[in-house]
């Protein structure tokens, strides 16, 4: 297998031909996801990894088989779930909904947690947070399809708003306005809440500027 600046894993050349495959969806980067993944968890070499929205296992695939020691993987969609464990049969993958998931696995704390999954996003990270076992260093990744959500229905997500106040949001296009204005502030109410400081973060856009794919390494 090629090696990267990363290690043994898909080179920059593979991952771009992956990601002109035709199936490939125009709001799904994978590339850039990757790298996002790689960057801010460069670091971590053997860790427990949750994965809240499992799809075929792309990113498991390319991001983090040669990290984990466990993976818990969940998803809602029954044919994603069988095919990630023909894959990686090693993989625990699971039929279920991860804002309401309590069947966590004992002796197991996460030290990854991969929410990129369509849908509203923040009240299952908070039920994470609150129900499931991690540990710090820990690392998260988002892929927040917030500003999709606006620019189809006109509205910012509800865990987003402080209070019941409206909130202005000027447009899809303006991500900058969206990440801090509304993401990072509800991720320091977050750490604040379990003791937590942010360490470092990084976020990027999908080409229509639609989807924010971001990424947080929090500690106490």
């Amino acid at each position: 297998m090629a090696r990267s600046r990363f290690g043994s894993c898909e080179s920059q050349v593979q991952l771009c031909a992956l990601n002109r495959r035709p199936q490939q969806k125009d709001n799904s980067d994978l590339l850039r996801k990757v790298e996002l993944r790689r960057r801010i968890c460069g670091e971590v070499k053997w860790a427990n990894v949750f994965l809240a929205g499992s799809g075929f296992g792309q990113m498991f695939r390319h991001a983090w088989r040669d990290k984990a020691r466990y993976t818990l993987a969940l998803d809602t969609n029954s044919r994603k779930v069988d095919e990630l464990r023909f894959h990686f049969p090693n993989v625990d993958a699971r039929l279920a909904d991860f804002s309401t998931f309590t069947d966590w696995p004992s002796g197991r704390r996460f030290q990854i947690g991969d929410f990129d999954t369509f849908g509203e996003l923040y009240p299952g990270i908070s039920h994470f947070f609150a129900k499931a076992p991690w540990r710090t260093p820990f690392y998260v990744v988002v892929g927040d399809s917030g500003p999709l959500a606006f620019k189809r229905m006109g509205h910012v997500p509800h865990q987003l708003r402080r209070g019941k106040s409206r909130t202005c949001f000027l447009g899809a296009r303006d991500l900058d306005s969206y990440m801090e204005r509304l993401v990072w502030p509800w991720w320091e109410r977050i750490a604040a809440t379990h003791g937590l400081d942010i360490v470092c973060r990084a976020w990027l856009a999908n080409k229509e500027k639609t989807v924010a794919y971001y990424a947080l390494k929090l500690d106490a």
